[in-house]
């Protein structure tokens, strides 16, 4: 045993989770019949779930996936959660450890030994384990990923890193799955492989976030994610209940309706989360596709053009907002611009988007009307992008009564976000 890591979490000792089921087995059955119900296509659960997910994100995971989707020139600095477990999860991926994490202790330890039987409340992290889930998928699935692979690398070199992954896909008995296209589909499956054990690596701090909400919004739905989880096997049962649902799936039947909801608020996050331009490259991938499923990723991406089509959005700051005292607002930003940090443009345009001040658009656009408003060189937006994102993301950070109650928006950054909001907020609460 070896590379042991250990994070203090104040959670809920096993025995008060035990005792909290034992005096909610009503509760906790009616969760597993909601669970099951997604056989029969109730997306009900897995819309409450969602919203759980989205609420309790920790904020070094939304670093990564930040950081992950950015394009390359944007990117900066290595987000910690990354730096701390590059090394880690490609020792995993190629087969030479695999990764055990506690979800109730926050432990995280990697071992040599391929033999390892986790208890309930430890889930491993392993390339046996990524190759099996993979070979179970049903051929659709497959399908889906192969074209999507083809997509995301048709323009892209892969001749550097296609090579070592195929000789680890071929030592993981991979090779009749993967060695037979060009590589792309292995690279995907290592890059979904990666995320995924990040994922899985932040599930202890997940799990501490929906602990203390269990705790302190009295919610049972919380508590009984986390005891499914922690103590019922409850992702080795997601993982089986979705390979199930995507068995019996026939998109020519498959309700229509629930998959074009999903894949638009899919689509809308990812806009308002500062990736303008997701419908542009989601459109290329419904060219070669079926008639049924193009006329479906065509009606999602529609609804997230950007203003005026694929034209750049060159709108001046008073085209963009839409408050009734136009000036009054005007002469709030340049107050704040005059007072605050660049970066802290961020919480301007979330202010004035939230308060319905002005239209959405995207950080450049709003970054070039406001040097315009002020006689100013036009200036760089990325940074400000990526602070907007990390704010609209963990947006419970910006309440200070909630924010005291999760460690990670303790900290000075977060004060101070906090604080710049609170106090404009108020002024921008006042304009009409």
């Amino acid at each position: 045993m070896e590379n042991t890591q250990k994070k203090e979490f104040k959670i809920p000792p096993q025995q008060m989770i035990n005792a909290w089921h034992d005096s909610h087995l009503a509760s906790y059955k009616q969760f597993l019949k909601n669970f099951e119900a997604m056989s029969v296509n109730n997306l009900s659960f897995m819309q409450r779930l969602m919203g759980l997910v989205r609420d309790n994100i920790p904020t070094e995971f939304t670093e990564f996936l930040t950081y992950l989707l950015s394009d390359e020139e944007e990117k900066g600095e290595k987000p910690a959660m990354l730096t701390e477990y590059e090394e880690l999860v490609w020792e995993c991926l190629s087969g030479e450890i695999i990764i055990c994490v506690n979800l109730l202790s926050g432990e995280i330890v990697s071992l040599r030994e391929k033999k390892f039987k986790p208890k309930a409340e430890q889930i491993v992290i392993s390339q046996e384990g990524f190759v099996a889930y993979y070979l179970q998928l049903p051929r659709m699935a497959k399908a889906v990923l192969t074209d999507i692979a083809q997509n995301m690398f048709q323009d892209i070199d892969l001749s550097d890193v296609i090579d070592s992954i195929r000789d680890i896909s071929n030592e993981a008995k991979m090779s009749a799955e993967l060695s037979e296209s060009d590589g792309a589909k292995a690279v995907l499956f290592y890059w979904i492989a990666s995320v995924f054990s990040y994922v899985l690596l932040a599930l202890p701090s997940f799990m501490k976030n929906m602990a203390e909400r269990g705790l302190s919004q009295n919610d049972d739905f919380a508590y009984c994610l986390y005891y499914f989880i922690a103590m019922d096997h409850g992702i080795k049962k997601m993982f089986s209940k979705v390979v199930s649902m995507t068995s019996q799936m026939n998109l020519d039947t498959y309700d229509q309706v629930a998959i074009d909801e999903i894949l638009r608020k899919f689509i809308k996050a990812g806009k308002a989360n500062g990736y303008e331009n997701m419908a542009q490259d989601i459109e290329p991938m419904a060219e070669n596709a079926e008639p049924d499923i193009r006329e479906l990723i065509l009606g999602a991406a529609s609804v997230v053009k950007p203003p005026r089509g694929n034209k750049a959005d060159y709108r001046s700051l008073d085209q963009l907002l839409v408050a009734a005292d136009k000036d009054e607002v005007k002469a709030l930003i340049k107050k704040f611009v005059e007072k605050e940090q660049m970066i802290d443009i961020a919480i301007l345009y979330y202010i004035l988007v939230h308060r319905q001040l002005m239209d959405e658009c995207s950080m450049v656009t709003f970054c070039n009307a406001l040097a315009l408003f002020l006689n100013i060189p036009a200036f760089d937006s990325n940074d400000i992008k990526k602070r907007y994102n990390m704010i609209n993301l963990s947006s419970r950070g910006l309440d200070p009564e909630t924010a005291s109650k999760y460690e990670q928006f303790q900290s000075v950054k977060w004060k101070r976000i906090r604080d710049v909001y609170q106090y404009w907020n108020v002024l921008f609460g006042k304009m009409h």
